[in-house]
């Protein structure tokens, strides 16, 4: 075991429990601290974005996690990750307490998960050119925006009224109280995302992110690494939460329709239906036509926000 250095702290990311299994995680960091406001300068923008990628992980760390009086002892990975599955009976829905420590210091560092209902139905969102405005089809567009603004200036897709509008009627009731954040941004970027999300009031939830990158060598090398992180995560939850129905939100310039194809050709029954927020590039229109045929088909409703 590799002992805990001075400064290290935790970071419990947002879990989420079925009422009978609780599943936490976080990470373990030396000398993490960010905080952002809306009027700081370009300069600490660019230096903030640039330290995020230059985190020094706890590797090999003991960490202690107790959800509800039952504890389990993990071990973080190269990256600082960890997570856990605790048997925690919590009949009771909305957000709860959590938290870690590292065996050796009893320092506490408070977490909270969600307790979501067994059937009521809930929103697995992607992030990126679907709630936040990223140009992930335009590079240099892409880290301009990335590294100039911060989670107080950036801005969010203008189409949003009329995503959760449709959110609410695929539901049949109003806004669903669970939300799910799977996207291909890294953990790097937690804090940018929580900070951005309750700026503009987005509901809270869980997010779901790409393995943590260490340095810029990681950012080049692992892109195109975890492909299949967003397909992996969504079967997860639909696993996790077996007789949960879900709504699928996206957009058509990446992989979103083909990821959610598919899944909804293994669960039909349990997709309430999927909303794109379509750019407007005819290419794009065009390759997914394909899948918005295949969710047709298999019974789901296919709800179209135009750029």
């Amino acid at each position: 075991m590799v002992k805990k250095q001075r400064k290290s702290i935790i970071v419990p990311h947002y879990g989420f429990s079925n009422g009978d299994e609780t599943h936490v995680k976080g990470h373990a960091f030396r000398n993490y601290q960010y905080s952002s406001h809306e009027r700081q300068s370009v300069i600490k923008n660019v230096l903030q974005m640039i330290n995020r990628y230059q985190l020094i992980p706890v590797r090999n760390a003991e960490i202690e996690i107790t959800v509800k009086g039952v504890q389990k002892n993990v071990t973080t990975d190269r990256s600082g990750f960890f997570s856990a599955t605790l048997p925690v009976s919590d009949p009771k829905t909305g957000w709860q307490d959590y938290t870690c420590k590292f065996t050796d210091d009893n320092t506490i560092f408070p977490g909270s998960y969600r307790v979501c209902d067994a059937y009521d139905t809930a929103v697995i969102s992607d992030i990126d050119d679907t709630l936040l405005i990223t140009h992930t089809t335009n590079i240099i567009r892409m880290i301009s925006l990335v590294m100039l603004k911060n989670a107080f200036t950036r801005k969010a897709t203008p189409q949003l009224g009329d995503i959760f509008k449709y959110v609410e009627e695929l539901s049949g009731e109003s806004l669903p109280q669970d939300f799910f954040y799977v996207s291909n941004s890294e953990w790097n970027l937690y804090d940018f995302l929580t900070d951005f999300f309750r700026h503009n009031n987005f509901p809270e939830g869980i997010f779901l992110l790409q393995p943590l990158r260490i340095g810029m060598r990681d950012v080049v090398l692992k892109a195109h690494k975890y492909e299949d992180h967003k397909p992996k995560s969504i079967k997860h939850l639909l696993n996790f939460f077996p007789q949960k129905p879900f709504i699928f939100v996206g957009d058509n310039s990446h992989r979103d329709l083909e990821i959610y194809a598919a899944i909804g050709r293994q669960f039909p029954d349990r997709i309430k239906g999927v909303i794109v927020r379509e750019l407007k590039r005819d290419k794009y229109r065009r390759r997914n036509l394909v899948y918005y045929d295949k969710l047709r088909a298999d019974g789901i409703p296919v709800k179209i926000v135009s750029q």
